[in-house]
């Protein structure tokens, strides 16, 4: 790492694709998601080893299941975006629906990343930034993430050949946490929005979804059981729209204060959503970066760079990596 500079990767939706679906792909993704559902309770009368009662509670728990994802296809019918929705039931305060929109979505993206391949952008990213010798990445690494998949987690987890989430959590320095935090001596990924974890709220640890170690074997069937596994087992999500409450001062500021001496910031799949604005202007409003990169379609670098240009202090022009759904993660020279 030449100069050891500090850079910060700033990551949008956009940085997940092909693997997780974006707006209206997630309207696809659920279609495919209740057509397994549907083809799986069919063959259920037919399993071997299970008893009447036990089909009637699975049947009712797939039919719950299936009604659940229903209506996260009706929202994105009706909506723009998935966020879009979830503000609309919380500004009416119907907040079962809210819930809903979450745990829905929580199932959703655990059905598709337990069935796909992790991305290969996460994996070139971290194959080129890890230190095999020393099982970590680099301290000068800065992540701070809008997802709420764990491809990252998932693509690390290889390389630190430690499966276990928790394992995996603390390697990462996964925040918010209460027992980990941001820091500006060491690596860490900070994901906004929360992850589409199922998260057990009696002792405030994370779960990886469905499998407890994440390089399980696993086939469409054994994910639909993980899923209503967990759901009938009263573990909450972890997902958590910027717009649910006021900004919380006291741990952003711990944050901002972390990728304060970030030289570089490399924005990777982001369009800065105005939903996200005010969590954007005070997180990077007062860092003055010597470098900003941003890797997006060539179309849509003119609208992202004027954005950016608005409120967000640079020393250098900034710099287009013109990229598609599948391009390696921009790295500057000088990290």
């Amino acid at each position: 790492m030449a100069n050891n500079s500090h850079t910060l990767f700033y990551l949008g939706a956009g940085a997940s694709v092909p693997v997780l679906p974006v707006t209206s792909d997630i309207l696809k993704e659920a279609n495919n998601f209740i057509n397994h559902i549907e083809d799986y309770k069919k063959k259920l009368p037919n399993r071997p080893g299970i008893t009447k009662p036990e089909l009637g509670l699975l049947s009712n728990s797939l039919d719950d299941l299936l009604k659940d994802i229903r209506f996260l296809k009706a929202a994105c019918e009706k909506h723009i975006s998935i966020d879009t929705a979830a503000k609309t039931y919380l500004s009416q305060e119907r907040v079962f629906e809210y819930e809903k929109i979450k745990q829905s979505l929580t199932d959703l993206f655990s059905f598709v990343q337990f069935t796909k391949s992790v991305s290969t952008r996460y994996d070139a990213f971290i194959a080129a930034l890890y230190d095999h010798r020393r099982s970590k990445l680099p301290e000068q690494v800065k992540v701070v993430s809008w997802n709420y998949d764990f491809q990252f987690e998932l693509a690390f987890s290889e390389y630190y050949n430690r499966y276990t989430y928790q394992h995996v959590a603390d390697a990462l320095n996964l925040t918010p946490h209460s027992n980990r935090s941001p820091s500006i001596n060491s690596f860490f990924l900070y994901k906004m929005n929360g992850s589409a974890t199922y998260f057990d709220n009696s002792n405030n640890e994370e779960f990886a979804p469905l499998f407890s170690k994440l390089n399980t074997d696993r086939t469409i069937e054994s994910v639909i059981e993980g899923i209503v596994h967990y759901r009938s087992r009263f573990y909450k999500n972890n997902i958590r729209f910027a717009f649910e409450s006021d900004l919380n001062f006291e741990t952003l500021n711990q944050l901002r204060s972390s990728i304060y001496n970030c030289v570089n910031l490399v924005i990777i799949g982001y369009s800065f959503p105005f939903f996200n604005r005010e969590y954007d202007n005070f997180l990077l409003a007062d860092t003055i970066f010597d470098n900003i990169y941003i890797q997006c379609p060539d179309k849509s670098f003119a609208d992202i760079s004027s954005v950016v240009d608005s409120f967000i202090q640079h020393r250098k022009p900034i710099q287009p990596i013109n990229a598609d759904d599948t391009s390696p993660f921009f790295i500057p020279r000088n990290l």
